[in-house]
């Protein structure tokens, strides 16, 4: 198998897992807080909106660094087994979606599934990336302000930055299960060996797909 140097998929999966992590704590506590939020003075209002608005924080990092973990995989993917330079010429400048579903097609003859739930987290994680990364602006008064903020749901950001850690997960699994030598979940960082049949999850990646009720193929 070819081999590329300095390439950062895993630290990004790493970055986006940690970051979770982080947001989930102070989402949770967040949780714990019971307060009256129609009054926007009230000391324990106050606390827990800022406790979401760090987890807020967290979860953006997690899917903004997803979102990076599978592009930079699979273009190490695809340039450790057809070229730099013809992936460079032919498929860098396709969209993240049509570079999982091309790429593991030209190199193996088969393809992932367009409408499996893997590809469908993946084009909500690159939609979701999108509308961070190119957010529409607003006209600002502190009372709009409050009123958008208060109007989203505590569980969007949460589960936003949930689907894009198992598209992260789900589309790993799937490639390792088409290609065995794409070693997809080792490269992530999500686990312990080349070989699938000796592949296990590390801890982190363990506690994560626990909380997201994901059973690991081997």
């Amino acid at each position: 198998m070819a081999a590329r140097f300095l390439t950062y998929s895993s630290t990004y999966a790493k970055i986006a897992l940690d970051h979770f992590f982080v947001g989930e704590t102070a989402y949770q506590e967040a949780q714990a807080i019971s307060a009256d939020l129609d009054d926007f003075y009230d000391y324990d209002a106050l606390v827990r909106r800022e406790k979401l608005w760090s987890s807020s924080e967290q979860y953006c990092v997690a899917v903004c660094f997803s979102a990076m973990a599978l592009e930079s995989y699979i273009y190490d993917y695809a340039a450790r087994l057809l070229g730099d330079g013809y992936v460079s010429k032919y498929l860098d400048k396709l969209d993240a979606v049509s570079k999982w579903l091309v790429i593991p097609r030209l190199i193996t003859g088969k393809e992932l599934s367009p409408g499996g739930r893997s590809m469908e987290l993946l084009r909500e994680l690159v939609r979701q990336r999108n509308q961070m990364i190119h957010a529409k602006s607003r006209p600002y008064t502190p009372e709009a302000a409050m009123a958008y903020l208060d109007a989203q749901s505590e569980e969007d950001d949460r589960r936003t930055a949930l689907h894009a850690l198992q598209a992260v997960y789900l589309l790993a699994q799937d490639l390792d299960e088409l290609d065995p030598e794409a070693t997809c979940r080792f490269l992530l960082g999500i686990g312990s060996s080349y070989a699938p049949e000796q592949f296990t999850v590390h801890e982190p990646w363990a506690k994560f797909l626990k909380l997201a009720g994901i059973s690991v193929k081997g």
